[in-house]
């Protein structure tokens, strides 16, 4: 098998965090990270999926450095998709954390992104969702 080839390991990954065997998942993803680090090719794929995990094993702060760290190699490589994306994972850990006015706060900036740095349709979807969500846990229904 090819060593810099991830896939096979994000599988795995995906196998053990549905058995909800988080910590082998995160091995799994770091053997991910490894053969993607051997292709010199950035994480990208990799990065949402740790997000989650962690957030999922309550670990938020290393979730949001993940977010910090996927920021800065986007913006480096001028992958707009994934800076804009980036806010849907900070705006789903306020909500799982009660951090309304954060959870609005960052889903809105992927709403309100520059035309160019507009997400897909099904990230605007998500972002004005976790955005309701919060307003009505809030009680603000508008």
């Amino acid at each position: 098998m090819d060593d810099t080839f991830d896939g096979p390991h994000l599988g795995c990954a995906w196998a053990h965090a549905a058995l909800g065997r988080y910590d082998h998942a995160l091995a799994d993803i770091a053997v991910a990270e490894d053969a993607s680090a051997r292709a010199q090719t950035p994480p990208f794929n990799i990065f949402g999926f740790k997000i989650q995990l962690l957030a999922r094993m309550g670990r938020y702060r290393e979730a949001e450095l993940v977010v910090a760290e996927s920021s800065r190699l986007a913006e480096e490589a001028e992958m707009t998709l994934t800076l804009t994306y980036n806010p849907l994972h900070s705006s789903i850990m306020a909500l799982d954390r009660g951090q309304l006015s954060a959870a609005i706060d960052s889903a809105t900036r992927v709403v309100e992104a520059p035309e160019r740095d507009k997400v897909d349709w099904f990230g605007n979807l998500v972002a004005h969702f976790l955005a309701g969500v919060a307003e009505a846990r809030l009680g603000q229904f508008t």
